[in-house]
């Protein structure tokens, strides 16, 4: 690899806005193909986007990882099957989603939701991955065969290596590029590692990986019930609150309380399109205003009413494109001669 062509090619990486923020570094630096990385991005985004069409990505595998808000995906069996016969996953935050080479998926006929995506390609079909030698690439392309599901939990210390990779390779240099890379090989071999872990656990039947999406499942269903918290979570489980809270946080990388915070933000995003931020904040059963506005801001990165505003001003822009497109359907029927 020419190290000096990233030095070459570098430039300043500006998000293409406030609201919603795209980085594809493969982009900014094409010879990260070199390195096996057909591409690799971070998009963060506080409106509902286009929906993503079917598609695949040649011999790569591509991995999403969702830090925040939650995302569908719908896979295929193949390029012309209905839609009736594809499966939708969620993936919510501090999960990942995993498509293999040549595998078609889609958000079907949902949008992008709001969220913060990391997602990398790698190319499998690439003598050598990530910078590593032959035998250790080797090692990687069977990493990532063996992982058989789509949907993994992540621990955030792995997570975190997804992260940090991107943002060596957002500002690059010779040093940062190797440190990359062996950040990528460690993430790799640990989802790797998770997919096996969860598929023994699961085998076993009373997998710990099923445990935690219980848990998950009744935080979920009670979000609005008053006082949910750790201990309830743990009643719910059978388990001592010191059990719950180690055992959660090991499987999912987020505590008890961030988790039912997070996904409380998340059902805010919704609630928001047809009730008042007091009313949110009541019906999530946070302490006062104030509190919701606080962890609310910290979540997204704005207040409840800019976001309420936002939702206005994106609801008028569609209404104006139907409206265009209405107008234009008509301009171009023109006048009814049939009688003429």
């Amino acid at each position: 690899m020419d190290f000096k062509l990233f030095s070459e090619n570098q430039a300043s990486i500006q998000w293409d806005d406030a609201t919603n923020r795209r980085i594809v570094l493969t982009k900014q630096y094409p010879e990260l193909i070199d390195l096996a990385i057909n591409e690799f991005g971070h998009f963060s985004s506080r409106t509902v986007q286009p929906i993503l069409p079917r598609g695949h990505h040649g011999s790569c595998y591509e991995i999403h990882y969702v830090a925040a808000g939650a995302q569908p995906f719908y896979t295929y069996p193949s390029q012309d099957a209905p839609e009736a016969e594809a499966t939708l996953h969620w993936i919510h935050g501090g999960e990942v989603f995993i498509t293999r080479p040549y595998e078609y998926h889609s958000t079907g006929a949902q949008p992008q939701q709001r969220g913060n995506i990391y997602w990398i390609q790698l190319d499998i079909a690439r003598e050598t991955l990530l910078n590593q030698v032959p035998a250790c690439s080797t090692l990687l392309k069977e990493a990532l065969k063996s992982v058989n599901t789509h949907v993994l939990p992540c621990p955030q210390s792995t997570a975190n290596r997804l992260v940090e990779a991107f943002n060596l390779l957002a500002d690059m240099n010779e040093a940062k590029l190797y440190r990359a890379c062996s950040l990528l090989t460690l993430f790799i071999f640990e989802i790797a590692d998770r997919a096996a872990r969860d598929g023994v656990e699961n085998d076993q039947g009373d997998s710990a990986s099923s445990r935690a999406q219980e848990a998950i499942s009744f935080i979920r269903d009670n979000l609005l019930m008053p006082n949910l918290n750790l201990a309830m979570v743990a009643e719910h489980m059978h388990y001592t609150r010191p059990y719950a809270s180690t055992f959660f946080k090991r499987e999912t990388g987020m505590t008890i309380h961030e988790f039912i915070m997070h996904s409380k933000i998340d059902y805010a995003c919704e609630l928001l399109k047809e009730h008042s931020v007091t009313k949110v904040a009541s019906l999530l059963n946070f302490s006062s205003s104030q509190h919701f506005y606080k962890v609310f801001r910290e979540q997204t990165g704005i207040a409840p009413s800019e976001f309420v505003r936002q939702l206005a001003e994106d609801q008028i822009k569609m209404d104006q494109s139907a409206g265009e497109q209405s107008e234009l359907q008509e301009d171009n029927a023109g006048p009814d001669c049939s009688n003429a």
